[in-house]
Order: C-alpha cells, then sequence, then structure tokens
C-alpha cells in the first residue's frame, strides 16, 4: 500500500465517523426540539378547544335565560286563555334555540308538577319527569341547566 493510501483511508475514516456522530447529535436533539414544539402547541390548542366550548356553553345558556324571561314563555306555561298560542310562540323561540346550537340535544320547558310541557323536538311533551333525576330538584320559577 503506498503512503497515499495509508493517509486518505485513516482520514476519510475519521470524516464519516465524525459526520456520522453530528449527523446522529443534530437528529437527536432536533427529534427532542419537535417533540417540545408538538406538546406545546397541543397544549395551546387543547386550551384555545376549552376557551371556545366554554364561550358556547355561557352563549347557549344565556340565550335559554333570556327566552325564558320573555313572556310569551310565562303565558305558555301559565294555562291562560291564550296558552296555546303562546305555547306556539314558546316552541318556535326554543326551535330557533336549538337550530342556533346543533349540539343541544333538546330544550324542555317543565311545569310544576314535572311535566314536560315543551320540547324543542317534541318527542317527550306530556311526558311526566318527576320521578326521574332530571326534575328532582325544584324547578318550578327557576331555569336551570342538566347535562346528560
Amino acid at each position: 500500500m503506498n503512503l497515499k493510501m495509508k493517509f486518505l483511508l485513516p482520514a476519510l475514516a475519521l470524516i464519516l465517523v465524525g459526520m456520522a456522530a453530528t449527523t446522529f447529535v443534530t437528529y437527536s436533539k432536533s427529534t427532542s426540539t419537535l417533540v417540545g414544539l408538538a406538546k406545546q402547541k397541543a397544549d395551546g390548542d387543547l386550551h384555545s378547544l376549552l376557551s371556545l366550548v366554554d364561550e358556547w356553553v355561557g352563549g347557549t345558556q344565556n340565550e335559554i335565560i333570556t327566552i325564558s324571561n320573555v313572556d310569551i314563555m310565562a303565558k305558555a306555561v301559565s294555562g291562560g286563555s291564550d296558552s296555546a298560542l303562546a305555547m306556539d310562540g314558546a316552541l318556535a323561540l326554543l326551535r330557533d334555540v336549538a337550530k342556533r346550537n346543533p349540539a343541544l340535544q333538546s330544550i324542555l320547558i317543565i311545569n310544576s308538577q314535572g311535566i314536560v310541557v315543551a320540547d324543542s323536538l317534541n318527542n317527550l311533551t306530556g311526558k311526566n319527569l318527576g320521578a326521574e333525576h332530571i326534575s328532582s330538584r325544584p324547578f318550578w320559577g327557576k331555569t336551570s341547566f342538566q347535562t346528560h
């Protein structure tokens, strides 16, 4: 073997080993940096999503509270002479809220005996919920929110 080859092969081997070590260290640090950045992004996205959900729930509750204080709602559950007409108006309001908030399964108006007098989906109207857990606390004259 000549003199050039005796020096070139070890030098080439050192260069390749050095490049491999540098590449491995860079890759390891890059990977850990990317993992850290991905975790930070995920945390930020999660907090943003939770804020949006809280805002949506609060907005929906405020909307229902607002319509529950409308005179037509009081007339609908009072059973007066114009309660049928008022009930139609109350149901229209409930259905509008349900359309704007598709995640809501149903919005109910329950009288003091626990009977559903209005339902945005019309599948529980007339049902007595007095013995069920949904109406276990007093509702009469109060607005209440429950999720299931």
